[in-house]
């Protein structure tokens, strides 16, 4: 049996809805829909505030690969303006399945820092066709770092790069007068969680975390780690540690604390490895610092019956410290 309803009998709003006698059939049975968005709606039990949304971008939600990409996600209580959106960015990066802000944001760090030129640009411009799509990107970067991607730059994704790294070594420090990048501090600890689970998985992951170093040593460049040494100190209490942060204090801490308090030095040794990847080269310089401060921490404790012994040594150690830096760091232990 078809039903047909004449425009002016179709309950169009909800008080029309209420006082219709057939609902409970319109409600139950599928209905005949012309347009490809009207379907799309019916077909999955849409809500209405979402009618706006779909039907400006149904050509693109229809189009194989964004609908393979969204195809298992959809329902009635899942679909969302941001899941769309996620769907049309991760088309445009080249990616089959629907991925998350972290992820995105990672990959467009790494398009802007190191792709080919024309790979960027294609991608960019797509995306800045898209209202919706450039507008939720938009909005989430403001939201996580306080920053907004101007489209008609360049590269888009340089402050954004900065901020990561600034927050990925500062956000246990109260920002100070003299640091020339305090514009770029997150205070919110939600937000700065997010951050952290961008920069973990852009570190961490195997496939993402060569590319994701080389984009950033590019697009984060102007974030010197020795100003941040020289604001902050070797000693401050820094979340994530790059080498480039760190060979400055271990020069420090050779220079100026090894043979002084070889304990704390050993403790502090410790603390640093903790905070490098444990494949890192300069893990093997931690080794040896740690090596030469425990020396120095049995020299300290030697009695005095032996305390010519140390005197004799010390300079083997010297030696030997400048010779193995050398040999295996090559011109980084010459920076020492």
């Amino acid at each position: 049996m078809v039903l047909l309803f004449p425009e002016q009998v179709y309950p169009h709003t909800e008080e029309q809805q209420l006082s219709f006698p057939l609902l409970d059939m319109l409600k139950a049975n599928m209905e005949y829909k012309e347009e490809d968005y009207a379907s799309y709606i019916q077909q999955y039990n849409l809500p209405e505030k979402f009618r706006s949304f779909v039907k400006k971008n149904i050509g693109e939600i229809m189009s194989s690969k964004v609908n393979n990409i969204l195809n298992g996600h959809i329902d009635c209580t899942s679909f969302s303006e941001d899941m769309v959106c996620r769907a049309f960015i991760s088309n445009y990066l080249g990616e089959k399945k629907l991925q998350e802000w972290e992820q995105l944001i990672i990959k467009m760090i790494i398009l802007d820092g190191i792709a080919e030129e024309k790979k960027r640009t294609d991608f960019w411009y797509k995306l800045s066709k898209n209202f919706d799509a450039s507008k939720a990107f938009s909005e989430k970067l403001d939201k996580l770092f306080g920053l907004t991607p101007n489209f008609n730059a360049a590269i888009k994704m340089k402050n954004m790069a900065e901020s990561l790294k600034y927050n990925s070594i500062t956000q246990l420090l109260d920002a100070v007068p003299g640091d020339t990048y305090k514009q770029y501090k997150i205070s919110n600890s939600v937000e700065l969680d997010q951050v952290n689970k961008i920069y973990e998985l852009g570190t961490h992951d195997r496939q993402l975390s060569p590319k994701f170093a080389q984009a950033m040593n590019i697009l984060a460049a102007d974030i010197k780690e020795e100003e941040i040494i020289n604001i902050y100190g070797i000693d401050a209490n820094y979340y994530y540690l790059t080498e480039s942060l760190c060979w400055p204090i271990l020069k420090e801490i050779v220079e100026e604390k090894l043979m002084a308090d070889p304990e704390q030095v050993n403790d502090r040794m410790r603390e640093l490895s903790l905070k490098l990847p444990v494949d890192s080269d300069i893990q093997i310089a931690i080794r040896f610092i740690e090596q030469s401060a425990l020396y120095y921490a049995r020299v300290h404790t030697t009695t005095e019956d032996h305390t010519e012994e140390p005197k004799t040594k010390r300079p083997r150690i010297s030696v030997l410290q400048e010779k193995s830096m050398s040999f295996r760091m090559g011109q980084n232990w010459r920076k020492l």
